[in-house]
């Protein structure tokens, strides 16, 4: 099955840009939906915690806006909330009907390629009880936390996406080369954007499935899934397994191909 990229992810921009180059404008304050979505998020809310009572309204970082050139990439952020990303998920069409595009919760999400020593790029396959994409093939990662993840009283995107390697998969900054950011795409089913990282780890495939048992949220995912990086091998598993990526994930390695020049 064919999935045409402008209806699952858009990409805004790619390119290689290392810590010194990414910028954080941050206004630490909350974004209030607009007209009566707060009330309707919270009935949302209270109907899925009554369901799956694990979720935890956690606050998230909201991307405002970004400019970005070969030698700089600045993000304006301000917070949101796990509440209102969900809700937005569930209720996009209508929100933009409604409200505007603008009107969305717009968390930024955070993803990372992995590269092992002996070549492989490692996937999971998400857990079924997750509040985003259950069941489905992604890349590892989360989002941005206002406060846990603030460096310098900004939140830091590169401390956001080391912590979530640590938590999901036990890596220790030590056995990464150099995280870049490589791109921001969005999943357009939900206009949910997310920033695109890549490092190449010291460990083995096998050694990072070992490690991975041990980590803190191992819970998030069921498997651990190998994909040799070359070229061909990783266009000929995006095409047979299509349906069952998450628009993320399907989105994040498309974005690394494009990047790397594979097509």
């Amino acid at each position: 099955m064919t999935r045409l990229d402008d209806d699952i992810f858009r990409i805004h921009c790619l390119g290689c840009w290392s810590p010194s180059q990414v910028r954080i404008d941050f206004s630490n304050h909350d974004y209030i939906l607009p007209g009566d979505l707060p009330a309707r998020a919270q009935k949302f809310w209270d109907g899925l915690i009554t369901r799956q009572p694990g979720f935890f309204n956690g606050a998230l970082c909201r991307l405002e806006s970004f400019d970005v050139s070969p030698a700089r990439f600045e993000l304006r952020l301000s917070r949101t909330g796990y509440r209102d990303l969900l809700f937005s998920n569930a209720s996009t069409v209508e929100i933009i009907k409604d409200f505007g595009e603008q009107a969305l919760a717009r968390a930024l999400g955070i993803s990372v390629v992995i590269e092992t020593a002996d070549g492989f790029l490692p996937l999971m396959k998400r857990s079924a009880s997750l509040g985003e994409g259950a069941g489905l093939i992604d890349i590892f990662g989360g989002h941005v936390h206002p406060d846990e993840h603030r460096r310098n009283n900004v939140p830091d995107v590169f401390y956001a996406i080391a912590d979530e390697m640590n938590t999901e998969l036990a890596i220790r900054s030590e056995e990464c080369n150099e995280i870049v950011c490589i791109g921001l795409l969005e999943n357009w089913q939900a206009r949910k954007p997310e920033l695109v990282f890549e490092t190449k780890l010291s460990l083995t495939i096998s050694e990072l499935r070992f490690r991975a048992s041990h980590a803190k949220e191992r819970a998030e995912y069921v498997e651990i899934l190998k994909v040799p990086a070359p070229p061909p091998a990783v266009r000929r598993f995006l095409t047979q397994n299509a349906t069952h990526f998450s628009p993320v994930g399907y989105g994040c390695l498309e974005l690394f191909g494009r990047r790397r020049g594979w097509w």
